[in-house]
């Protein structure tokens, strides 16, 4: 594994948390879903991810949801609304700073 490669995870996946945030704001309806995908199509244009998945949920219902990118890039499988993503030690980090 490259040098900073961890760094560089962790730092995309702190932007693309921060990303679902600010789309779990936004409530879904059409016009609205589809600035979601356009703001979920731009942040992977980026290049920084191969791929994601985004949902939105209103009232405790899931109202959005849509794969972006690939789930894996050596078998070029692409990314659905219920991919299975691994993130290595990545959420180690996350779950610390939810048990704080």
């Amino acid at each position: 594994m490259p040098v900073g490669h961890t760094s560089r995870m962790r730092r995309n996946f702190a932007l693309l948390s921060c990303l679902i945030l600010t789309i779990n704001c936004v409530v879904a309806q059409d016009t609205k879903a589809a600035k979601v995908h356009a703001a979920a199509a731009a942040y992977l244009a980026l290049g920084k991810v191969p791929g994601f998945t985004v949902a939105v949920g209103e009232n405790g219902k899931i109202v959005y949801s849509e794969g972006f990118g690939l789930t894996d890039i050596a078998r070029g499988l692409p990314a659905k609304p219920n991919s299975i993503y691994r993130l290595a030690s990545v959420s180690k980090p996350l779950t610390a700073l939810t048990v704080m």
